[in-house]
């Protein structure tokens, strides 16, 4: 692996990633137009495809889509992951559902929890700390009602079959 040339995209750490895929010991992946249920490299590659797992050291999307990701480094455009675990994350107009990273950088990015230490860039996301409390409030809220009518409901068709 480490004698095959790589092309050097404008992102810097293309290089970077393709020297740590090589001492991890991780192989290059390209997919173009095809769908995998399992996609697993060190440098993964996708345009116009899909996957429904993908583990690699730097994860590059073009308008695709995947379940589950986990990797080092993704970047994703036009793209849609379900799940998201990274260490660095660069997504441009994707949607990503639930995203758990150290950093996100993020251009017209929509989705539902944004786990991240830092994040740069426009990023909507639909629980925000305060939405997530109201949510979680108005949940037990529910629960508890619902706990509270069925007990209820025992206890009246209980004195039913007494008398």
């Amino acid at each position: 692996m480490a004698s095959e040339p790589r092309k050097q995209d404008e992102n810097p750490l293309d290089e970077l990633a393709a020297q740590a895929s090589d001492q991890l010991g991780g192989s290059s992946v390209a997919m173009s137009g095809s769908a995998a249920s399992q996609v697993a490299g060190g440098q993964v590659q996708m345009s116009g495809s899909s996957a429904g797992r993908v583990r690699a050291h730097a994860l590059h999307m073009e308008s695709s889509a995947a379940a589950w990701v986990q990797a080092g480094a993704v970047e994703a455009e036009q793209s849609g992951i379900a799940l998201l675990l990274a260490r660095e994350v660069t997504l441009h107009d994707s949607a990503t559902p639930f995203v758990a990273a150290n950093r996100v950088r993020a251009e017209n990015v929509q989705g539902l929890f944004v786990l991240a230490g830092q994040v740069q860039g426009n990023v909507k996301s639909v629980f925000t700390l305060w939405t997530a409390l109201a949510a979680g409030a108005g949940f037990g809220a529910v629960l508890f009602g619902l706990r509270t009518w069925a007990n209820a409901s025992t206890r009246r068709a209980r004195t039913k079959e007494k008398s």
